[in-house]
């Protein structure tokens, strides 16, 4: 740190009185080694906070340097300064690896964590990633052989474009009256049936505020007619290639209505889940009893073999064994699917059962996620919105947690 501190306790007794009647916030380092008494600390070797006794205002400084004098807001500050870039103990940081990405699906593997935050990143796609649906229809005429019920379920399962549902507000949140284009999308619908029959089909509803101009935001959002990413289908090759079949209608039937889309959460209703599944399941790991390995195959097997490990084993001339590399044993490469058949498939020959020298377990660290978007919003960002909602709900978490803990210091209750 450039600046000094406020003040700075001198060797004297064992404990240290405050004076004053503002609570104050108090930061102990251990004393530096070999540092003058007077001389200001730009960076403490270590830190940790002492507890206080807020009745007494007094702090144990037994062989530590007390600084005080510090406001809550500036003691943090100085903590956070202070301690940037060093990790913590056992400290894990998550990394994602893409496997397979398109608009429409999404396989990674989410390493070095543990199953809590996997789940929990499940759940959030599933049930708290933002997204437009249609929540109220107001049908004027339906003459066609589906209740008004049964096409407003319809309507509402149809997944609208959703990439600027985080620029939208909530119904409940917006100060406008009744609807407006920062929460809402109106949509029409007015089919009338032909002599041959008539589909109505998703490309049937009409967005009302299609203007970009003047509605930024409501302009975009329109009904996913067929699989995202996927080109306009033949319709002679695809019959769902008018879009989504709300109803069909013969000569004569008619169905109008008008329909108010509003952003959700899937935690609502399922209609606003942006995903039409999400699953994840724990790395298989694939390791071998190599002392078994060597005394059930003969030495020209055991070269074999080797070729087949793609450097997860190597030879070992002394013994003309194999042993696991130091790739391995890393964690840097893993064993083949085509090595366990070959594996197993020697084994057979020399009358030994593959499960006696293979063994087969899950990395309780390592979770192969695959997500499915209904079109909505597509997997990638599906996956960057589900972990801002995480940060976002630990942030707040953090805020709360900070409030009541000086709230309770103000009640003398620390």
């Amino acid at each position: 740190m450039e600046e000094h501190y406020s003040g700075r306790a001198q060797p004297g007794p064992e404990t240290f009185e405050s004076t004053g009647n503002d609570l104050r916030e108090y930061i102990v380092y251990r004393e530096a080694p070999g540092a003058s008494p007077c001389a200001p600390i730009k960076q403490p070797p270590s830190y940790q906070f002492k507890p206080i006794n807020w009745k007494t205002r007094k702090v144990d400084r037994q062989n530590l340097t007390v600084y005080f004098s510090l406001s809550r807001t500036e003691a943090s500050t100085r903590l956070k300064a202070a301690t940037r870039g060093q990790a913590m103990p056992n400290a894990r940081f998550p990394t994602l690896e893409l496997s397979e990405c398109t608009d429409e699906s999404l396989k990674f593997v989410l390493s070095r964590t543990d199953a809590s935050v996997a789940n929990a990143l499940r759940r959030v796609m599933i049930a708290e990633v933002p997204t437009i649906a249609i929540d109220l229809v107001n049908i004027s005429f339906n003459s066609s052989p589906l209740h008004d019920e049964f096409i407003a379920h319809r309507l509402g399962m149809i997944p609208l474009v959703s990439d600027k549902a985080a620029d939208m507000n909530y119904t409940r949140d917006c100060e406008c009256e009744d609807f407006c284009d920062l929460c809402a999308v109106v949509f029409q619908m007015d089919v009338e049936g032909q002599v041959e029959g008539t589909t109505v089909t998703s490309q049937h509803l009409q967005n009302v505020w299609f203007d970009p101009d003047t509605y930024p935001r409501a302009s975009t959002v329109e009904p996913v007619h067929w699989s995202c990413g996927a080109e306009h289908p033949d319709p002679a090759l695809d019959a769902s290639a008018s879009g989504i079949i709300i109803a069909k209608l013969k000569a004569g039937q008619r169905i109008k209505l008008e329909a108010i889309a509003r952003k959700g959460i899937g935690k609502e209703h399922a209609k606003w889940s942006p995903v039409a599944t999400v699953s994840y399941k724990s790395e298989p790991v694939v390791s071998l009893r190599l002392d078994e390995l060597n005394n059930r195959l003969e030495v020209a097997q055991r070269q074999e073999l080797l070729k087949w490990s793609d450097g997860a084993l190597k030879w070992d001339a002394r013994t003309n064994k194999l042993e696991y590399d130091d790739a391995f044993k890393y964690g840097r490469t893993a064993l083949s699917n085509d090595f366990v058949r070959k594996c197993g498939e020697m084994l057979v020959q020399v009358g030994s059962h593959p499960s006696e020298v293979i063994l087969l377990n899950n990395d309780p660290s390592r979770f192969e996620f695959f997500v499915e978007s209904t079109g909505a919003i597509s997997a990638p960002v599906v996956v960057v919105n589900a972990i801002s909602v995480l940060r976002n709900k630990l942030q707040e978490l953090q805020t709360s947690l900070r409030a009541e803990t000086l709230d309770r210091v103000e009640h003398g209750l620390y």
